[in-house]
């Protein structure tokens, strides 16, 4: 008799621990996602040589989350800006200093190590190459 008692305690017991572990696993599998990407160093060259074009505001825009002000440009010059952004796809927007129609550019994937050209004239999508 105090054998089979015996018996029926281990297995309980032995049951409790091994819910106990699958718990536990299943607590740390959540923690093991992937983290998020950093931020890298952008380089954003922008080149305000559009016939008849004021001075600009220049904003980089993700296409998920809040603008992000890069700085001004003053009409027939070009300035560099850097900037710690995540990798994914974007737009650079041009808000004209003289009140006229904001610019947008084309979308553009950005990825680790890159730089972004942007030649207001040309208004084609900005070139990306690799720093």
């Amino acid at each position: 008799m105090k054998a089979t008692r015996f018996g029926r305690v281990l297995v309980a017991l032995t049951v409790l621990f091994a819910a106990a572990c699958a718990s536990g696993g299943a607590a740390t599998q959540d923690n093991d996602a992937p983290p998020a990407a950093a931020a890298t160093a952008a380089q954003v060259t922008v080149q305000n040589n559009r016939t008849g074009l004021s001075a600009i505001n220049v904003f980089l825009v993700p296409e998920a989350g809040p603008q992000v002000s890069l700085g001004s440009v003053e009409s027939q010059a070009s300035q560099t800006f850097s900037r710690g952004v995540q990798p994914g796809f974007y737009r650079l927007r041009a808000q004209r200093t003289d009140g006229g129609a904001d610019i947008l550019s084309e979308r553009f994937n950005f990825r680790n190590g890159q730089r972004v050209n942007w030649n207001m004239q040309m208004n084609s999508a900005p070139i990306v190459t690799n720093m």
